[in-house]
């Protein structure tokens, strides 16, 4: 399955669905103690002299060092159209060189974008298999925190990885004081592996270079740019509202249609309650 970092889902949200994210590389250098300014020379074009373009965007500078976090966001005060300069009436945080990467983004803050990200990623859910060691004589494991639900149970015996199953008569599922546990029956030998097929949440953390695996990036990003047409809806003046809501709807379909393709389903054997 393929797997997408927040770097790259921020900037194709930006780019191919709202349509307000510029990315690319300065072509200046400043020291830490100077405004903040972002020298994109390939953005020049004085036939646009005159006039105010990209004013209260947002810049988000990006890390060269680390991909952990991102340098900076600032607000653009101005944006020189002759040189492609952007000036920000703050004062740069570190240095940055020729060649470190930005973004500029118009209708929402990157901080908000990754909000989005964040939250429909947390809606999602995926199928993942789990490995267990058995332990001799063992009724009940101890089961990962991330896992929401068990669909199979299957084991295998030695050695490990082969395709020598262990019949497993009856497993259960259980939430406890501590957490959760597996209860099987019957206990396995030793060298045994349990192999659990589970319904996981997905999440995405923080950092750029943090990624989620999904069928599609498609999955995430329409859930994300409906929630951000609708933070825009909101927000917006009444003559663009119409455009926002339409654009919402259309994503908001789109991606139940693909939560419907792709979000697992429990699918269990019929057991007993109780082993007997």
């Amino acid at each position: 399955m393929p797997s997408y970092t927040r770097l790259s889902l921020r900037q194709k949200l930006g780019r191919e669905y709202l349509r307000d994210v510029e990315v690319g590389q300065t072509t200046g250098s400043w020291g830490a103690t100077a405004s903040l300014t972002v020298w994109a020379s390939n953005l020049a074009d004085l036939t646009l002299s005159g006039e105010a373009m990209y004013e209260r965007a947002w810049i988000r500078m990006l890390n060269a060092y680390s991909s952990a976090v991102p340098a900076q966001d600032a607000r653009v005060a101005s944006f020189n159209v002759g040189s492609g300069a952007f000036h920000c009436l703050v004062v740069s945080g570190t240095t940055f060189g020729s060649g470190a990467g930005y973004e500029i983004h118009t209708l929402l803050s990157p901080a908000e974008k990754d909000r989005c990200l964040t939250n429909v990623a947390n809606l999602l859910f995926g199928e993942s298999e789990f490995p267990i060691n058995s332990v001799y004589g063992a009724h009940v494991y101890s089961l990962p925190t991330e896992i929401v639900d068990v669909q199979s149970v299957r084991a295998f015996g030695w050695p490990v990885g082969s395709k020598n199953e262990v019949p497993i008569n009856w497993w259960k599922a259980v939430t406890t004081g501590s957490g959760q546990e597996l209860r099987i029956e019957p206990s396995l030998a030793y060298s045994d592996q349990l192999l659990l097929s589970a319904i996981t949440r997905c999440s995405l953390a923080l950092a750029d270079a943090q990624t989620i695996s999904l069928p599609t990036d498609e999955w995430i990003l329409a859930g994300a740019a409906a929630q951000a047409y609708w933070l825009l809806e909101r927000r917006g003046p009444s003559q663009e509202t119409a455009f926002f809501k339409e654009s919402r709807r259309e994503l908001a379909a789109t991606f139940r249609r693909l939560s419907n393709r792709f979000q697992p389903r429990a699918s269990r054997k019929i057991q007993l309650e109780d082993w007997s």
